[in-house]
């Protein structure tokens, strides 16, 4: 059986099916390729970081790149909302912490002005003072960022995507690819079950499997960063004293392990639970290097070790609160030389749409915009600067 479509996309997370939309409504005949949800700990070929209930929305970034992905993609929530009639948004506020006089905080301010965040600068008594439930280090200063900035769900944002995906007429297969070829007359994308997807162009959107597609061309020089994330469960005697927490972001949490930290305010999962969601960067990276290694990492379950630094991390910042349960969980980081995504042509009828450096969930949208610019004009966005997403394998980490 083979199908013929003019662009087929390999991936059918946060960016695929943006891109997956913008193609299709620019009058291209598009294929979606990609595994539903795989259920946490059962087998599969492949897995994803998106299948969480919640990701941080913000704008201000030191990062001038990551500011306008973000402020792009956040600005159409509301539209996608509309149109799909499913929300996935919500604006918690998202305060990001430092060391007073932390260079951080003024590149953050300073790189993203052009975008017009809305924001207020709290020094360490107005930080208390606003936020007594929360403890942070003597002399810590922040930004606090209003607006739409908070939180959305990955799923409910693939969910609303597809929905408008489905309207334009994208063609949606539940399946896992197993190799990719390109020839003359354009690209063959083989299946698990055999079948054979034709297309003119192919669009991958793979994140951290993209080694495991046995590509014909050079895949680009990615490292895959296993990451663990905590869930404490809220009792519902508790939850009153969450209802004014933002989301956090601390430079500089005081532990040697982690670089930073993030947390999020509870969010109800799919199992009932009311949960406070942790995460951060350790320091070092453990890299996962094969394909199998990065299956493992997520039957794994995550690290004890690191969930014990997150705990002993969230116990800091919000002082006499019990979780009612604590659960780890598995995460995986494609990280890329320039700490932006990738988005350029591996050859001329592939382009990739990878490397999210664990900031892309907030910038899909925009991510697809410019992976569909790619796919029809083969052409860098104009309004980026020069060579920003190109695939340049003789950068190092």
């Amino acid at each position: 059986m083979s199908i013929q479509k003019s662009v087929v996309i390999i991936g059918a997370g946060l960016i695929g099916v943006s891109a997956a939309r913008y193609l299709s409504a620019a009058g291209s005949r598009v294929v979606l390729v990609g595994p539903g949800e795989t259920p946490p700990g059962a087998e599969s070929r492949v897995y994803s970081s998106w299948y969480d209930e919640a990701r941080i929305t913000r704008i201000l970034d030191p990062d001038p790149v990551w500011g306008t992905l973000a402020a792009r993609s956040i600005s159409r929530y509301g539209d996608i909302e509309s149109e799909s009639g499913i929300c996935f948004h919500q604006r918690s506020g998202v305060l990001r912490v430092a060391d007073a006089g932390d260079e951080d905080l003024a590149q953050s301010t300073a790189a993203c002005e052009h975008l017009d965040p809305v924001y207020d600068v709290l020094d360490e008594d107005r930080l208390t003072g606003r936020f007594p439930m929360l403890q942070f280090r003597g002399g810590s200063e922040a930004l606090l960022e209003r607006g739409d900035a908070g939180f959305m769900n990955p799923k409910r944002f693939v969910k609303a995507q597809s929905v408008l995906c489905s309207r334009l007429g994208v063609e949606r297969i539940h399946a896992t690819v197993t190799r990719i070829q390109e020839r003359t007359s354009g690209v063959v994308v083989t299946l698990e079950d055999g079948r054979a997807v034709q297309a003119e162009s192919a669009l991958l959107a793979t994140g951290a499997f993209t080694s495991a597609l046995h590509l014909d061309v050079e895949c680009p020089p990615f490292h895959i960063s296993a990451q663990t994330i905590l869930l404490a469960e809220v009792a519902a005697d508790d939850a009153g004293r969450f209802q004014e927490m933002p989301a956090v972001i601390d430079r500089d949490p005081g532990n040697l392990d982690l670089k930073y930290i993030y947390v999020l305010p509870p969010v109800r999962y799919p199992d009932g639970r009311l949960c406070v969601k942790i995460g951060g960067r350790e320091s070092p990276d453990t890299i996962l290097d094969t394909p199998k290694d990065i299956g493992d990492w997520f039957l794994s379950g995550g690290s004890a070790r690191s969930g014990e630094r997150l705990e002993e991390a969230l116990v800091s910042l919000i002082p006499g609160w019990a979780p009612a349960s604590l659960q780890t969980k598995p995460c995986a980081v494609t990280r890329t030389p320039t700490g932006r995504p990738i988005v350029d042509h591996l050859s001329d009828r592939i382009v990739l749409a990878a490397g999210g450096n664990g900031a892309a969930a907030k910038s899909a949208d925009e991510i697809g915009r410019i992976a569909s610019t790619r796919v029809l004009t083969a052409a860098e966005p104009p309004d980026y600067p020069v060579e920003t997403f190109l695939c340049r394998s003789n950068l190092e980490f």
